[in-house]
């Protein structure tokens, strides 16, 4: 037993009843199950919810108790707001480890800290975050915690806090937990075992280069020399990302040499940082020790032992008992798409735009058409599957209207239309808006290759009998396609009808190539290509445009 002069020792080892006897053996055998039952004694308002997110975060914290999970690169959790990755982290993470024996095998060593772990009440961690109130809140909920009857009637013994105040905790172990923010003083002169850093950037001031650049000097410059002991010290990292150039952005873009676990809101296939491990894509290498639901989430995830790994459809959302399709789309419905992008989907790109930037769509909004563009008009569309409407945040079909005026060479993009189509809608839909466009407007449709793709093209040029048609193969990637259209914004030779669709349209164009949706991008590129291509050739019913060589500068 420890004793300390300046403190009373801690209570003798309380004696159990053979239930609570085994109930204490499996909280200290997972995180997930302590955070369960303790979630009532830290002071939160409302009952506990499990999901197998939660089981995955747990499963990677109790393998950096266990030395698991080693540096020289951080643990990364980004995930979206309110998903308990704070709490989790915060709050019950520090207040698990203090809680494990750290002599399990009796062999009389000494020390606070089990051997070969970070595990064990002599456990030093600090906790930084972008504002100290937030880290003062974490704070004292891990004191609640710690101090509450359930926490002191197993581990009473082995944690009693010697020095509490709304900052630091110490108890008479020899463990502290500091909370500390980004600025602040005190980031020299102390040593930690584990470094935490929530949140590191306010997303009010993220996009402020000095304020983001402070951050990254922090994170360069002075915590690599807080770790009491690099070899066995750790930092882990929760965020949701705010910018491009965040301090995760700076990590991945360096040598990484970590791991990180990034779970977005919605799935995508296609995310680059989903369960990266350093430079080393999936399977990720932590096993599933945990499955609270006692389901392993009905089959689709993986089996307990089996690595993690994100197994959820295209476009499903990662927690539904709380944050439902319905629910997501009320919380983001008024943000921005770069908004979007980094808080929910941890996709973040730059406000200002990538391939497309905000400021050239500035001041370009005009009335009303000239009238040369009369017979100089396309409708371009991109055709979504409507298979794939099941599935939540599906893509969108999209018709957008360009028109180029022939004495000044500016194009105008007039209409665009955008919706979510069965089958049936979809044929229904595009000739109501041809009718309404009329026959001097040439519409164009992509060809998707086989024949499933050559069918609808052709099948779409019948029923369009009497309009002007013609059918795309679209060739390249996405990028290259939407390549020479930016140049002709950023030139200004680009310009919108000022109408509702105005702020999606350029939210989508800032957000490409990372943005969730590109449907009017692609449809905005292929009525570009239209305009500026040479005269189609007939086939049949149907026109067909010949991919040619195009240089832009013929434009300016």
């Amino acid at each position: 037993m420890y004793h300390d002069k300046n403190f009373p020792s801690v209570q003798q080892e309380p004696v159990l009843s053979l239930r609570a006897h085994c109930d204490k053996l499996r909280y200290e055998n997972s995180l997930a199950e302590f955070n369960k039952a303790g979630w009532a004694h830290a002071g939160e308002p409302n009952a506990f919810e499990a999901n197998w997110h939660i089981d995955c975060m747990t499963d990677h914290l109790m393998a950096v108790g266990r030395r698991e999970i080693r540096g020289p690169g951080p643990l990364i959790f980004t995930m979206p707001p309110r998903h308990m990755k704070s709490l989790g982290v915060n709050l019950f993470f520090p207040a698990w480890v203090w809680a494990q024996d750290p002599d399990p095998n009796n062999e009389g060593h000494g020390y606070k800290v089990r051997p070969g772990t970070l595990m064990g009440p002599g456990v030093k961690f600090a906790y930084l975050s972008y504002k100290q109130d937030l880290s003062n809140e974490h704070n004292a909920g891990c004191r609640t915690l710690i101090q509450s009857s359930w926490y002191q009637n197993y581990w009473g013994d082995r944690v009693a806090l010697g020095s509490s105040s709304i900052d630091y905790l110490k108890n008479l172990a020899g463990g502290d937990r500091r909370a500390m923010s980004f600025g602040g003083a005190g980031l020299t002169g102390f040593g930690a075992d584990i470094i935490v850093i929530d949140d590191a950037h306010d997303t009010q001031g993220v996009e402020s280069d000095v304020l983001r650049e402070k951050v990254l000097e922090t994170w360069r410059m002075t915590l690599p020399s807080r770790l009491n002991d690099r070899r066995t010290g750790i930092f882990i990292v929760i965020m949701q990302r705010s910018h491009e150039k965040d301090l995760i952005g700076d990590i991945l873009a360096h040598d990484f040499g970590g791991m990180h676990v990034c779970l977005p809101a919605r799935h995508e296939r296609s995310h680059p940082y989903v369960f990266s491990n350093g430079n080393t894509p999936a399977p990720w290498r932590v096993p599933r020790q945990t499955d609270t639901s006692g389901t392993c989430e009905n089959g689709r995830g993986p089996k307990l032992g089996e690595p993690w790994y994100d197994f959820r459809e295209d476009g499903e959302v990662l927690w539904p008992s709380r944050f439902s399709e319905t629910a997501l789309g009320e919380l983001t419905k008024r943000m921005p798409a770069h908004a979007i992008a980094g808080q929910y989907q941890q996709r973040p790109t730059a406000r200002e735009g990538g391939t497309f930037k905000r400021d050239w769509f500035n001041g370009i909004m005009v009335p009303y058409l000239p009238d040369a563009c009369e017979r100089n008009m396309v409708r371009a569309w991109d055709l979504a599957a409507s298979a794939e409407l099941h599935k939540s945040d599906p893509d969108y079909t999209v018709g957008l209207l360009m028109a180029r005026d022939p004495k000044t060479g500016i194009f105008y993009i007039a209409d665009v239309t955008r919706h979510r189509w069965t089958a049936g809608q979809l044929q229904e839909g595009i000739m109501r808006v041809a009718r309404g466009d009329g026959r001097d407007v040439k519409i164009r449709t992509p060809q998707d290759p086989g024949g499933a793709g050559k069918f609808q093209a052709n099948f779409l040029g019948t029923m369009l009998a009497g309009f002007s048609v013609n059918l795309e193969r679209e060739q390249g990637s996405k990028e290259n396609r939407a390549d020479v259209f930016s140049s002709q914004c950023e030139l200004g030779n680009v310009r919108l009808l000022e109408r509702p669709w105005n702020e999606d349209f350029i939210e989508e164009l800032c957000a490409f190539p990372r943005g969730r949706h590109d449907d009017q991008v692609d449809a905005a590129s292929a009525a570009f290509r239209h305009l500026t291509a040479r005269k189609p050739f007939a086939y049949g019913s149907v026109a067909h445009t010949r991919e040619l060589p195009f240089n832009d500068r013929h434009l300016r």
